[in-house]
């Protein structure tokens, strides 16, 4: 124990009568004085050196209704003596009151704890419910908390809450406590479920070196667990209203005080079991269903023999029943996939189609044209006249409608496509875990890869469509031109009176 504690700085008074709480935000404390003739009045200020530096400290000295004398940590200590001796000088039977008042302050989630015995007295003076509402309130700071100790050097921890001395290393984990929060709520109702920011884990203590602080909090990780496993459960003060439907259907009342904490923890570790991965309705209704069975005395809700064994057991043999069924399944969502896949490739090939038929087309009205040109002269001159280029290139101009209309069926198909998907993941949620679901489509990655695929396909046709129709827009008024040169002198000649004419001013 350290030099400086909060027992030296009390052994200086003789007291009738004391008042001592110590709370998660302060310790108050408050002592009628029997005597003061022996006090050491020099010593009080140097006996409160223990007070750790993140916290204030308050001292208060009372003569029956006078002023009080006050000492604030920090402050002037000569001062308070001095006074402190003036009002001693002159006492006669008047009453004295001294007073302590710590104000703490959490930093980084680490919380004083000066007297140990009387911190754990003012929890077991609160209700149950005024006991979560305390520890959600601070754990929520900085997601964990840490109780250190002045002291003491015991040590006791749960994952994310610990009580330690001031020689401490480490930080409890931060746990993900909403994901559990959102699971329970999809399978029972808890009153509290969405105010108390809280898992059992929090409160679970193997260690046994503070036993009155270690059935405390496993009482509450019990409570908790009770809370998020049975279907119906409502918190009052230390009452706890509970419905659980399982093999059979239990209703009652029961006062969390008299609330006995399991020395093997099957509350716990059957929760831990279904809120662990795997499929959390499943196993839910397993775990409602064994424990309905072993639940002996309904006033405390205290199990005989061992119910998490038999929750195991029971397990596995309904896996064994439904392994069959889950291989059905699965080979028929892989036969699905396969089914997508051919769907992806299908969109592209509509796509493909429609550019080979457009070629197709434009290629056998080239073809011909030139062989009638040949046939009708018996060489191959002046091919395009004014009219079979003007015709040229209104067949150009349909492709390119007939593109823009497959480019929008290609699209409307891609997105029924996607929508198909999704529908079929959601179809299996009630029947896989999505994890599962996710596993056996290796993480969308196969729909992702159809989705390139499509997109590629469609940029690279639509690439050679353009560069096709281009070639033959370009050849056949090139071909144009060049049998038929007069026309660009018009052309030009008239580009340039149009240019030179004077534009005509208004009147």
């Amino acid at each position: 124990m350290n030099e400086a504690t909060l027992p030296r700085l009390l052994s200086l008074f003789k007291h009738t009568n004391a008042f001592i709480i110590e709370r998660f935000d302060e310790l108050r404390i408050v002592l009628e004085l029997a005597e003061v003739k022996n006090l050491n009045i020099d010593a009080i200020v140097p006996a409160t050196a223990f007070l750790n530096a993140r916290d204030t400290l308050l001292l208060s000295v009372i003569v029956d209704d006078g002023e009080p004398v006050d000492f604030y940590s920090g402050g002037d200590s000569s001062e308070f003596t001095s006074e402190l001796e003036s009002k001693f000088s002159i006492l006669d039977d008047e009453a004295v009151s001294f007073t302590l008042r710590i104000s703490k302050n959490i930093v980084d989630g680490v919380i004083s704890i000066y007297n140990y015995q009387d911190f754990i007295l003012y929890l077991n003076s609160l209700t149950i419910q005024a006991v979560y509402q305390e520890f959600s309130s601070y754990i929520q700071k900085a997601g964990f908390l840490i109780f250190e100790f002045q002291s003491t050097e015991n040590t006791l921890k749960s994952n994310s809450i610990w009580f330690v001395d001031k020689g401490f290393t480490g930080t409890p984990e931060v746990a993900d406590r909403q994901s559990k929060i959102n699971k329970a709520k999809s399978s029972c109702h808890f009153n509290y479920l969405s105010k108390f920011v809280l898992n059992a884990e929090d409160f679970a203590v193997e260690s046994q070196d503070l036993p009155e602080l270690a059935d405390f909090m496993n009482r509450l990780a019990t409570i908790l667990s009770i809370a998020y496993l049975f279907d119906i459960t409502s918190l009052h003060g230390d009452t706890l209203e509970y419905r659980l439907n399982g093999y059979k259907s239990i209703n009652g009342t029961v006062d969390l005080k008299l609330l006995e904490t399991e020395p093997d923890h099957q509350y716990y570790k059957i929760y831990n079991w279904v809120y662990d991965s795997g499929n959390f309705t499943d196993k839910t209704g397993l775990a409602r269903n064994i424990i309905s069975l072993h639940l002996e005395q309904l006033n405390n809700l205290s199990l005989k023999g061992e119910p998490f064994t038999s929750i195991q057991s029971s397990y596995k043999v309904y896996e064994k029943q439904n392994i069959k069924q889950y291989i059905e399944i699965r080979n028929k969502i892989s036969d699905q996939l396969l089914g997508f896949h051919d769907r992806a490739n299908k969109i592209i090939e509509t796509f493909a189609s429609g550019f080979q038929k457009s070629a197709f087309a434009l290629m056998t009205f080239y073809i011909s044209a030139i062989i009638l040109k040949v046939l009708s002269k018996d060489k191959l001159i002046e091919v395009f006249t004014i009219d079979a280029a003007t015709l040229s290139t209104a067949f150009i101009l349909c492709s390119i409608v007939y593109y823009f209309v497959l480019k929008w069926e290609v699209n409307a198909q891609k997105l029924r496509f996607e929508n198909n998907y999704v529908d079929v993941k959601l179809r299996y949620t009630d029947l896989l875990d999505e994890q599962d679901i996710n596993r056996i489509l290796n993480n969308d990655h196969e729909f992702t890869s159809d989705l390139q695929f499509v997109d590629d396909k469609a940029k690279y046709y639509t690439i050679m469509w353009f560069v096709f129709l281009g070639i033959f827009f370009f050849t056949t008024w090139l071909l144009y031109f060049i049998y038929n040169p007069a026309l660009l002198h018009e052309i030009r000649d008239w580009l340039t009176h149009y240019s030179s004419t004077p534009t005509a001013k208004k009147p």
